[in-house]
């Protein structure tokens, strides 16, 4: 009988989401099944409902959803009321002792077994479990396909030849070198073999005829996440990649994350009336002669009566909730989306008992070595994050793709909802000085010179082909870079690895908005949740150091002087004075995948080059020690 597997959410959403392909203990290996296949039934509506109006009507859905815990082939389990169905793949196993290879179904359950049938000596070997094969077939548009074993071992081959003759492959490997020539596949029938040289080139399928999905000169279409289905494709089997089954390049998950924003946080409703809307929230939106019940004064009135709340109050509250987001939608730029983030958190605003909870502390109430820099700074005691899983690409990270091109990837009937995760936690806002900054770009020449260079290298990188090119904003460094450099010194203070905090830009990277702010918050949803000890960092009389302490940091990394010189760095070269020994964090905490780096806007890495906006700590501290 086929197991349950159990995955944590966060894995669904990043990891392991429809289209992925799982590695399971005893060599089972399963590909996560479409929408339709993530089983709810017999369970509450409201157990696995999400509640983000933005991010609903920003991704023109009706609902996000948690994803269920358990993963499984068979719909016959004793979790078979939420559960995620998973299909075999790839298909073709072959056997470790004798290396006879089967083609087995999507639908098959538990181990697939060799007997050594082909293996004169069979008596000699017990039956043992056969191992999934490890190379698959990807396509650019997303598509996925089981390697041709039978059509490359005897391309060239008319493909009836395929049909009309009993054919059994044998795979041999082991030989005298590691490589991919050491692992040959022969026919046992016809004598045909061919080794692996050279598979994994571009264009190296090109010649073989394929029998899967429609065949032909183009990729089959293959969708192997809706059982057996295929569509018409227009790349060409030179488009095609072969690759390994476990590589980081078959799945890349597209994500769109969310600020929780509750729609009365700006006004003074009372806590217990917030309350009161999130509980009922979801029966309120049931229609009643036409119309949601929410608008039903009778009806509110009735509930605010019998839960001793203001029922003027509750209905605005209910209106606001009604009316949140209206203007949001897929168009809007995520810059643009950000803005109304931007505005709650650096306003004081919320209680413990609401979402999302800030206090916003006045900058003359912290030391004047770092209040030069700053507009203020917000304690954010309470926030939510809700992360939706979109859609995903292979071969290559794709980020510019439509809700609607996603949306025929991981679902086969339609589906109008999305799986998301929400997190709660902590964090610690910065709002940057604008005229300090505007101050530092005019005075120093030499700032535009490295924005520009980063602008050539990130114009040359693969994200260019995807959001065009840029003229990369100096201030978008510059925060970036504090952000990591903070991060890195607060995981030192505050109790939280590293990897459990996260940065939130609010900045635009080509000049698009008006915004100059950075949220580092607590970004894991495990045990470690939201301790409080990141806002404790934040307090007047605690954070000074802090920052103190993190620019002092820029000073010197044990990769200079080479790391301090560079013209081009890390991923893409897309980085200047900024490594794994100074700068870089893991990829979990930064948003651009550790690129736009550079500690040259913070501090004066060249001799008199003046283009350091922290400098002045710098010299300061000289000055206090000599």
């Amino acid at each position: 009988m086929a197991k349950e597997r159990k995955l944590r959410r966060s894995q669904v959403i990043q990891t392991w989401g429809v289209g992925a392909i799982v590695p399971f203990p005893n060599n089972e290996s399963l590909i996560v099944g479409g929408l339709e296949k993530w089983n709810y039934s017999d369970l509450s509506e409201n157990e696995y409902k999400i509640n983000d109006e933005r991010l609903i009507k920003r991704l023109r859905i009706s609902e996000l959803r948690f994803p269920p815990a358990y993963i499984s082939n068979s719909a016959g389990s004793k979790y078979s009321n939420h559960f995620i169905y998973a299909y075999r793949f790839p298909l073709w196993h072959y056997c470790p002792i004798c290396g006879h290879m089967e083609k087995t179904n999507p639908h098959h359950k538990g181990p697939v077994l060799c007997d050594h049938s082909s293996v004169p000596e069979k008596t000699k070997f017990k039956p043992c479990q056969m191992v999934p094969e490890r190379f698959v077939v990807a396509c650019p548009e997303g598509h996925l396909m089981n390697f041709p074993f039978l059509e490359f071992v005897h391309s060239g081959k008319d493909p009836k030849f395929y049909k009309s003759h009993v054919h059994s492959l044998r795979r041999i490997s082991g030989g005298k070198t590691a490589s991919l020539s050491g692992i040959v596949y022969m026919c046992t029938e016809c004598g045909a073999w061919k080794d692996f040289s050279g598979v994994m080139q571009n264009g190296s399928l090109k010649n073989v005829s394929f029998l899967e999905g429609n065949g032909g000169t183009n990729c089959p279409g293959s969708m192997p996440w809706f059982g057996n289905k295929h569509e018409n494709c227009s790349h060409s089997k030179t488009d095609l990649r072969v690759i390994q089954r476990g590589g980081s390049n078959v799945w890349f998950a597209d994500t769109k994350s969310s600020i929780y924003i509750p729609p009365n946080f700006n006004k003074n409703t009372d806590s217990k009336t917030l309350q009161l809307v999130e509980k009922c929230w979801s029966s309120l939106q049931s229609m009643i002669n036409g119309k949601p019940l929410y608008e039903d004064e009778n009806a509110v009135n009735i509930l605010a009566a019998v839960n001793k709340v203001d029922p003027k109050e509750f209905l605005e509250a209910l209106k606001a909730k009604a009316k949140a987001s209206v203007d949001t939608n897929e168009e809007i730029d995520e810059d643009t989306y950000r803005y109304q983030e931007y505005v709650a958190l650096k306003t004081s605003s919320g209680s413990d008992n609401s979402e999302l909870y800030v206090k916003n502390i006045p900058i003359n109430q912290y030391d004047s070595i770092i209040s030069q820099y700053f507009e203020s700074i917000s304690l954010v005691y309470k926030l939510k994050e809700t992360r939706a899983f979109v859609g995903f690409s292979r071969l290559e990270p794709s980020f510019g793709k439509s809700i609607e091109q996603y949306r025929k990837l991981i679902t086969e009937d339609g589906a109008t909802w999305l799986p998301a995760i929400q997190i709660s936690g902590e964090g610690i806002f910065f709002l940057f000085k604008k005229s300090a900054l505007e101050e530092w770009k005019q005075n120093n020449l030499g700032i535009a010179r490295r924005a520009n260079l980063l602008s050539i290298n990130y114009n040359h990188s693969y994200f260019s082909r995807i959001k065009g090119e840029v003229s990369v904003n100096p201030e978008y460094v510059l925060i970036h870079t504090f952000s990591h450099l903070l991060i890195s010194e607060l995981s030192k203070k505050c109790g939280y690895g590293s990897s459990s905090l996260r940065e939130r830009l609010y900045i635009s990277l080509n000049h698009q908005t008006d915004m100059y702010g950075v949220l580092i918050y607590t970004s894991a949803g495990d045990s470690e949740g939201s301790l409080g000890g990141l806002v404790r960092e934040g307090a007047p009389g605690r954070l000074e150091d802090t920052i103190i302490s993190a620019i002092q940091s820029a000073e010197w990394c044990s990769f200079d002087p080479i790391c301090k010189n560079s013209q081009g760095q890390g991923p893409d070269s897309c980085n200047l004075a900024a490594c794994h020994n100074c700068a870089l964090l893991p990829e979990t905490c930064c948003e651009t995948g550790n690129r736009l780096l550079d500690r040259g806007m913070l501090i004066d890495i060249e001799p008199n080059s003046k283009n350091g906006y922290f400098q002045r700590i710098i010299d300061d501290a000289i000055k206090k020690n000599s």
